[in-house]
């Protein structure tokens, strides 16, 4: 047979990586076979039948499109227009496909990057074109041959407040803006994972729940115990008491008033003790509402405990 073949896989291991051209630096002949792939490095069903197989739906294939390096990271950056100075909280997102020609035939691959609402592409290599919400680039690629793509997305927030790192005890009382209606929720759970019933403005393109150390983050967790006596009736009687607390350190990133609803898990047998009380309780769940103004950091102390008693046998 002289048709196009998939290529074995020796021959793949041996291929050089090398790194996606700028537009219009691509080779000039023509490509007769087209993979496409997602965000995710699914190999999408209208690729090139070869490619496909047997797949009729998406799939994942890491010897043609796997990711490497996948980063979120976020940084302060400060700006001085006319004499006035201004800073903007700046959430990154990047990624580096690496993806390989798995054929005998040249081809094309065709990387759809979804780009959130308000996030702007800042990518070495501009994509090919856009597709309404997503970066479509186009990588030609030899028989064999790996190319590495690197993708970079960012959003930028205003911080329209003064200073950044002012940090608020969630038992202060409130003030400024966090009487007015909270417009914007951001909701955590006692590990601090942000989840996804939260605003869109927050979650980005997260789907899941995901961590961000800049919005939410842990401190002083401690789990201590003593022992405890108590004379009832005359009786003298004893208790191991074991205890579990943390502080929940959270910052609004955006430019709104925001309202952080923190979910903290309480087990069967143990009570919360924390200085500010829990705004309600959903079965086992106690739930605090602590308002934040824009860029503003509030500290929540958290407690619970339980109280066993000890045989004096």
């Amino acid at each position: 047979m002289t048709g196009p073949k998939v290529l074995p896989s020796v021959a793949l291991g041996l291929a050089a990586m090398l790194l996606a051209a700028p537009a219009g630096q691509t080779q000039d002949q023509a490509v007769r076979l087209s993979i496409v792939v997602d965000k995710s490095c699914l190999i999408q069903p209208e690729s090139d039948p070869l490619v496909l197989g047997d797949h009729s739906d998406a799939f994942r294939d890491d010897a043609v499109c796997h990711l490497e390096k996948v980063l979120s990271s976020h940084h302060t950056e400060e700006k001085l227009t006319e004499g006035e100075r201004s800073r903007i909280f700046v959430r990154v997102s990047e990624q580096e496909y690496v993806v390989q020609n798995p054929t005998d035939q040249p081809a094309v691959f065709i990387i759809r990057h979804n780009v959130p609402s308000h996030w702007i592409v800042d990518s070495n290599t501009p994509p090919s074109s856009m597709d309404g919400s997503t970066a479509v680039y186009r990588i030609n690629a030899d028989p064999g041959q790996t190319v590495g793509l690197h993708v970079g997305i960012h959003r930028s927030y205003p911080i329209n407040v003064q200073p950044w790192a002012v940090l608020r005890r969630a038992d202060q009382p409130p003030e400024g803006t966090r009487d007015q209606p909270v417009r914007l929720s951001i909701v955590v759970d006692k590990s601090c994972l942000i989840q996804p019933e939260s605003d869109p403005l927050v979650l980005g393109d997260h789907g899941d729940a995901f961590r961000d150390d800049a919005v939410c983050q842990l401190e002083s967790v401690f789990s201590p115990h003593h022992i405890e006596e108590k004379v009832a009736d005359g009786e003298r009687s004893r208790f191991f008491v074991r205890g579990a607390e943390q502080e929940y350190v959270v910052q609004n990133p955006t430019d709104q008033p925001a309202v952080f609803i923190i979910r903290h898990h309480v087990p069967s047998h143990w009570i919360v003790d924390s200085n500010t009380p829990p705004s309600s309780m959903d079965g086992s769940t106690a739930v605090y509402r602590i308002n934040a103004d824009p860029g503003e950091r509030v500290r929540l102390h958290v407690g619970i405990h339980r109280s066993d008693p000890i045989d004096p046998n």
